[in-house]
């Protein structure tokens, strides 16, 4: 009688299709406004928080929450899940002052335009500020990003600098 469907989605536009090459936005969208019109289907994105999409993820969000506003109710569920494994993709592997500054972007994005999710999102956005707040020793582990993400950009022909150029002016 119904069907729960959960998608991997881990960024908006130009991060969707880097961080899950070769996927395409406009495909992905279109895809979704199709389920929006299906009775039957209760929809929930899942991105995936890591390093290279904790400046933008609130890029996605906006995204799923104006689409929730046209309804005025929430169609799709933000489910997202904060990675920890491998370490170098692990974003309380950032300095500290770059976690903040995302966070705060964050928090404003949760105060200002967050109107349709759940405990549950919450609850994850929680864990995220305390990622973002800790302080440990990053520079291997952001070393090894940068070593294992050029590598990718260099198989894909793509560019870490065209997506998230703060992160790619913390290199060392």
């Amino acid at each position: 009688k119904s069907v729960n469907l959960m998608a991997s989605v881990d960024g908006y536009g130009n991060m969707q299709e880097y961080l899950r090459y070769p996927s395409n936005w406009s495909v992905i969208s279109n895809n979704i406004n199709k389920l929006l019109h299906q009775n039957n289907i209760k929809f929930s994105i899942s991105p995936v928080i890591q390093i290279t999409n904790l400046g933008y993820i609130t890029d996605l969000f906006d995204y799923v929450e104006k689409i929730n506003a046209t309804y005025d109710e929430c169609l799709i569920n933000l489910y997202p899940i904060v990675l920890n494994q491998p370490d170098y993709l692990n974003l309380i592997n950032l300095p500290k002052s770059y976690k903040i500054e995302c966070y705060q972007k964050i928090e404003t994005w949760i105060s200002q335009n967050c109107k349709y999710q759940g405990k549950a999102f919450h609850t994850i956005m929680n864990e995220v500020k305390n990622k973002c707040n800790s302080e440990v020793d990053y520079k291997v582990n952001l070393e090894r990003f940068f070593e294992f993400n050029d590598i990718f950009d260099n198989h894909r022909n793509q560019r870490l600098i065209d997506v998230n150029p703060k992160l790619n002016a913390l290199r060392p």
